[in-house]
């Protein structure tokens, strides 16, 4: 059973785990990859934020303020990573 502390962030965790996996999959190399899977994260915290009854640190303001706010932040994120230049030019 998890701690209090662990308990009163809610589903925080799961998003904080995802976008972790996918910065050390860009830092291994796999840059586009790894972007790709931080999105992923904020999505799903997007969605947690969304449907979790209790969100516990997802929460800052109202529900669609912050769904809008973390689907903002991975749409961004997954544009940024698409855009990044993986071939060396002169």
């Amino acid at each position: 059973m998890p701690g209090p502390a662990l308990r009163r962030l809610g589903p925080w965790w799961a998003v904080f785990v995802v976008v972790v996996l996918g910065l050390a999959i860009a830092g291994f190399g796999a840059v586009r990859v790894g972007g790709y899977v931080v999105s992923g994260g904020l999505a799903i915290g997007a969605l947690l934020r969304g449907l979790e009854p209790r969100p516990g640190g997802l929460e800052v303001r109202r529900v669609w303020i912050d769904v809008g706010c973390w689907l903002g932040l991975a749409v961004a994120v997954g544009i940024a990573f698409s855009l990044v230049r993986l071939d060396p030019t002169p």
